[in-house]
This record gives C-alpha cells, structure tokens and sequence, in this order.
C-alpha cells in the first residue's frame, strides 16, 4: 500500500514511503483473486445515506458501502470484518472490452490534487463488467473520498469521472459496523434496567413528534412510552432503524413544547453538556444533567463515525443529545468504555471515556428515512448550564421499553 496526500505547501506531491511512477503512488493491492465479483454484493443492507448504500456481504464477512452515478458507474468500498483489510471496486455495464480475470494498470486522479496507479482484477458481475484491488490500507479510503471528486483512466483513456458526495458518511458506517466487529468494541451505555422492561432516553428533533434514540434502546420493544416532565405519557412507534449506525426514530402524537437542532460540526475542547435518564429505578426521575468537553473527534479505534467525550454517562443515557452551549444536538449518546474491559486490555482503568454519535451521521439517517428535522439552529444566546439544563428538560424524553 502506498498513498499520496496531494499537493504540500512546496508545491510537491507528499507521500508516505512511496515508489513513483509518472508521479502517481502506488496502491494496492491482491494477485489473482479468485472469483473476487462476489465481494461486490450486500447480503444484509443495514442503511442508506444519500444515494450510498451501506450493508455485508455475508461470503467473505465483510462491510461495504455502494452508489451509483448517472453514468452507471457504480463505487464499491469494503472492509474485511476480521482484519480490517479494504477492498475497492468499480463497475459498469457498458465496460465491454474489460476482461475477467485480467490485470489492469489504472490511475485516479482526485480534484484535490492527489494522484495514485495499482494493479486491479478485471472482473465480470451480472451484466456487467468491472475492476477490484484489494489489500488497501484504511487510510487511502480516507485520503479518496476527500476529494470532491475522482477521474479513473484506464491506459491513457478516462472511463468515469465520479462526484463522491456523500462517501465519508457512507465509508464511517462501514467503519462503525467493522468495530461493532471487532473483538475490541466498547459496550453499550445501554437501557436501563427497571421491572417489566428497560428504558433510555431520546430528544425531539421534529415538530410532529419524531424522537431520535439509539437502535438498541428499541430493538426488543413491544410496546413503547414516551414520558416527559409535565406531560402526559403517550405511546411511541418505530418508524425508522439504522443498526449499523445505531440509530432509531420514534414517532409519538406529542407535539413538543422545544425541538433540538442538530449541529454538524465540532471541535475539540469545546464544552458540551449531557441529559437523559439514566438508572431510571435509582436516580432522579425528572432527569440527570452532566458537563463534560470533547475529548476527540473520532471513538475507538479510530471510528470517524463518533465523538468521545468526558462527560460521565450511565445506563440510561442511550439515546440522549450531547449538547453545545447553544442548546443544538452535537451528536447522540451510544456507549462507554467500561473501567474492567479497558483496564484488561490498557493495564489502566479509564475515566469518563464515553462516546456519541455524531450529529452528521444522525442528519444523513434522518434524510434517507424522509424525516425532516425542522429545529432551528441557536447560534445567539450562551446559555449558562443551569439555563441549559431547563432547555435541554423541554426537548428531552424518557423511553419505556415492554
């Protein structure tokens, strides 16, 4: 695996350790690979994000995302499950003159600038023809779906021109389902426990009663209600699921006194504030408010798909918004890293590393569920956290599982 960056202040192409040909980088990638068409298939979709499709591919356990572009060329983006390893593929139906089983030199060019060449496998799937190389490294992922969009040229002739929107959410859901995988993924903050059921906490995001959770706080409901402070308790239905991302919408017949907008974008040691219900059968049922500060812009093992920070959660909190100073959602409460599984695997026990969703991953599950999330976005008044906490008690619920 080799990868370019683009281009550096000096006006030069930047590398990690590189072999140069005609100033491209190298990438990739496998030999033969046998019958290598197969990866390209979802099995179990688990969500789509934009006019990307994420799901696995249950032959060779594995995660991918594809789209689709108005020339029919469609993008293929997968990881191995166990190891890691990425695989990148490109088909097309009018691709005739491609060979199965050949090797072909190609080149993508980035409009950002950055440039690289690999061996890839021709290869015949369905009705149409194709190329795949494999044994990428998760970095050149990154580094491609940066650019806004890509040229691939086969020999000395460009056989698609591509726009990825929407690839870097699509690429951390196949990330986050890879963790989810690994041996060393983090445990739910989870449900509460309580008689008869369990309970977590979700926020309005829509004026017509639509509540954004967490996919494990619903799973194994067979009834659900939504209880607010000073509010009759209604009944809530599922309307929307995305396991990959663990993300639910509830829909209830409340209409909400408060709807919290979603805020996309964050930075690190910016303070944030947390409010849910969690322990439900111990603690406070009016609700629990916690301050922290994000701690980094990415969860274990380096999940682009979330957020850590310090703010101290409990079981319970699933589900609940992570709040800026302004009172917008920055991302949504999913897990925590647990003092026993971190000290055993560390040598240390860890202290408020806790992780959420964020807000954009939320944003793109709304969109492709045909969920408009219609809070208006604060940008005017800081709140100081006490004022923040009352907010946050209007646009926040508890969830009943039966």
């Amino acid at each position: 695996m080799r990868l370019c960056q683009g281009m550096g202040a000096t006006g030069l192409m930047m590398c990690w350790p590189v072999v140069a040909v005609a100033g491209f980088c190298l990438i990739g990638g496998w030999t033969a690979s046998a019958r290598a068409e197969n990866r390209l298939e979802i099995d179990e979709k688990a969500t789509v994000l934009d006019n990307w499709t994420v799901g696995f591919n249950k032959a060779h356990s594995s995660y991918l995302a594809t789209a689709t572009y108005g020339d029919d060329t469609t993008v293929w983006i997968g990881m191995d499950a166990d190891d890691g390893e990425v695989y990148f593929g490109l088909t097309n139906p009018n691709w005739d003159s491609i060979q199965d089983g050949k090797r072909y030199s190609m080149k993508i060019a980035s409009v950002g600038g950055g440039r690289w060449q690999g061996q890839f496998n021709g290869i015949s799937r369905n009705q149409e023809k194709g190329v795949i190389s494999g044994g990428l490294k998760e970095a050149f992922v990154r580094d491609l779906i940066r650019s806004p969009g890509i040229a691939v040229s086969l020999g000395s002739r460009v056989i698609a021109k591509l726009n990825l929107d929407g690839s870097p959410a699509a690429f951390a859901a196949v990330l986050a389902c890879q963790s989810k995988q690994s041996s060393a993924a983090t445990p739910k903050a989870g449900s509460s426990a309580r008689r008869g059921g369990s309970s977590g906490t979700g926020f309005f995001v829509s004026s017509q009663g639509h509540v954004l959770t967490n996919s494990h706080v619903v799973e194994s409901c067979q009834g659900i209600t939504i209880e607010q402070a000073g509010q009759q308790s209604v009944s809530g239905t599922v309307v929307a699921r995305d396991k990959a991302n663990d993300l639910a919408v509830v829909k209830t017949s409340q209409r909400p006194s408060a709807v919290t907008a979603l805020r996309l974008d964050l930075r690190v040691g910016e303070s944030i504030a947390v409010y849910g219900f969690p322990l439900a059968s111990k603690l406070a049922t009016s609700g629990n408010f916690t301050v922290g500060y994000v701690s980094a812009l990415a969860g274990l093992n380096d999940d682009t798909s979330k957020v850590q920070i310090s703010a101290p959660i409990q079981p319970g909190n699933s589900g609940g918004p992570v709040l800026d100073h302004y009172g917008n959602a920055v991302a949504v409460i999913v897990s925590t890293a647990t003092s026993a599984i971190m000290a055993s695997a560390a040598g240390v026990a860890p202290q408020n590393i806790n992780f959420a969703i964020k807000a954009v991953i939320a944003k793109n599950f709304l969109d492709a569920s045909g969920i408009k999330a219609d809070g208006e976005m604060q940008t005017r008044q800081v709140y100081e956290f006490a004022d923040l906490a009352e907010r946050a008690k209007l646009g926040t619920v508890k969830i009943l599982c039966e």
